[in-house]
């Protein structure tokens, strides 16, 4: 005899923290993710988005990085 399982298959997203090309970065206790074509500011405490970096152009980010209080973030046809 074969126990069944349910499973539960979610019909939309109901929101996205970081995209499948781009990690994770810390800097100065905020988080940033790489999500689609910008950038998003987290704060822990709320597990909220704090703030939205976003250029005009769809272009998928890849990278994200921090240095000296910089961010950077690098899309995916070669622009910084």
């Amino acid at each position: 005899m074969e126990k069944s399982y349910f499973s539960f298959v979610p019909k939309t997203t109901l929101g996205e923290v970081s995209g499948p090309d781009c990690g994770i970065v810390s800097a100065g206790g905020k988080i940033f993710s790489g999500c689609n074509s910008s950038i998003l500011s987290w704060n822990l405490r709320t597990i909220e988005s704090v703030q939205q970096f976003a250029r005009d152009a769809a272009v998928p980010i890849t990278s994200i990085a921090t240095r000296k209080g910089v961010l950077v973030g690098g899309y995916q046809d070669g622009t910084i």
